[in-house]
């Protein structure tokens, strides 16, 4: 990107994506198992609103909430089950959970995450303590909790440090997503 409003779509494959400067729209329009894992620089990435947007919106998945609803909830693993309900976008707050496969065990263990609840969301993790993920998340079995799938798009990598990762995800909010 450069130093205006740019798009960025990696496509099919691991694509290395900066925006840079400028209120950047970064692209996913296949479901989570076409587009390969991408890499965002933390530096070219502005959360908040008036920040940059990560845009599901083309993406071949529905996702759960409503256009009226808040998108974003932040919770613990084991305080998802009240954060589940009414949102398209979590974010885990637990410092360094580890990659998508732990992310999968960790969700399948929990209650809240049937397909009654939930459908299919964006979730945001850390990964470590310089980098964070995004994945789509989904449950297809209504009556057994280890059927999560956790299919990661994206990485944000690039963070100093620890408090510099915990800074980027609790300054997102909904107006960095596009769902619906």
């Amino acid at each position: 990107g450069g130093g205006g409003a740019d798009v960025l779509e990696g496509g099919a494959g691991a694509d290395l994506l900066n925006g840079g400067a400028g209120a950047d729209l970064y692209r996913f329009t296949a479901n989570g198992t076409g587009n390969g894992v991408d890499t965002i620089m933390a530096e070219g990435f502005t959360p908040g609103a008036g920040g940059d947007v990560l845009d599901f919106k083309t993406n071949a998945t529905s996702f759960a909430g409503t256009t009226t609803q808040t998108l974003i909830a932040n919770a613990t693993i084991g305080g998802l089950a009240d954060a589940v309900a009414n949102n398209g976008v979590l974010v885990l707050t637990a410092d360094a959970v580890g990659g998508a496969a732990t992310v999968k065990t960790l969700l399948d263990g929990q209650t809240a995450f049937d397909q009654t609840n939930i459908g299919n969301r964006v979730l945001i993790w850390e990964i470590n303590a310089t980098s964070v993920g995004v994945a789509i998340v989904a449950n297809t079995d209504a009556t057994d909790t280890d059927n999560v799938t956790v299919t990661q798009v994206a990485a944000f990598t690039g963070f100093a440090d620890q408090n510099a990762v915990n800074a980027f995800t609790g300054s997102l909010t909904a107006a960095n997503f596009l769902l619906l």
